[in-house]
């Protein structure tokens, strides 16, 4: 299988859609939905990078700042 494909609907998609269900849910697993989104940002980031999509790798770096601040705040931070 192609590595692009893999990086888009493994890591970019389907990593997207189980951080989004995570977050949704109320239980005590929702905050690692984060890192879920996480590594779909910075999946769609590089796709964007290798298809010189600046508007998808801007709108992603944008997801992936929020994305830590989320880890940061409901990971890092409440462990502490």
């Amino acid at each position: 299988m192609e590595m692009i494909f893999i990086i888009k609907w493994l890591l970019g998609t389907l990593f997207g859609i189980i951080g989004a269900v995570l977050l949704s849910q109320k239980t005590k697993y929702s905050k690692y939905g984060y890192i879920f989104f996480t590594i779909s940002s910075l999946s769609w980031c590089y796709i964007g990078y290798l298809s010189d999509d600046m508007a998808l790798v801007t709108m992603n770096m944008i997801f992936l700042l929020i994305n830590c601040n989320g880890i940061w705040n409901w990971i890092v931070k409440r462990d502490e």
